[in-house]
């Protein structure tokens, strides 16, 4: 079975996608990869409607960095939105995507932000998606691209 992997923020909470989600949750296993501590993510899953039908695990850069790296995250305000955001090591932050899903064996991963795809180079094993790019038509979309698996 393949692993696809959707950023929650800027993807999963912008575009809604509970039926897409659904059905690729019946031919592949779903991961939602973040920034949040994972207790977070949950919580703004449930509050979007999103349940253990249309993902199978949560993986979150901050319990990653904090648990495995022993490195500090920490949260403040963000200058561009003004809301209360995790942060770490910048250049580690923005790498860890890469890293968490190559030990996870993430065929794919779903993101909005053009700054964790620098790390998904030609010969990373994990194909990176940025979704503002792909995102018309997104049934058609998501099953053409887990197809070619």
């Amino acid at each position: 079975m393949k692993n696809l992997a959707f950023d929650l923020h800027g993807v999963l909470d912008k575009y809604m996608i509970h039926d897409i989600l659904l059905k690729l949750s019946k031919k592949y296993k779903i991961y939602i990869l973040s920034g949040a501590p994972s207790v977070e993510i949950k919580e703004t899953l449930d509050y979007l409607k999103y349940s253990h039908l249309h993902y199978h695990h949560i993986l979150s850069i901050v319990d990653y960095v904090k648990d495995e790296i022993k490195l500090p995250c920490y949260q403040k305000i963000s200058p561009r939105t003004g809301k209360l955001n995790w942060y770490c090591d910048e250049g580690l932050w923005w790498a860890m995507k890469s890293i968490i899903c190559d030990i996870n064996k993430i065929d794919i991963l779903f993101d909005d932000k053009l700054m964790y795809g620098k790390y998904f180079g030609k010969n990373h094993k994990t194909k990176f998606y940025l979704i503002d790019e792909i995102l018309s038509d997104t049934t058609i979309v998501y099953q053409e691209i887990c197809d070619k698996l």
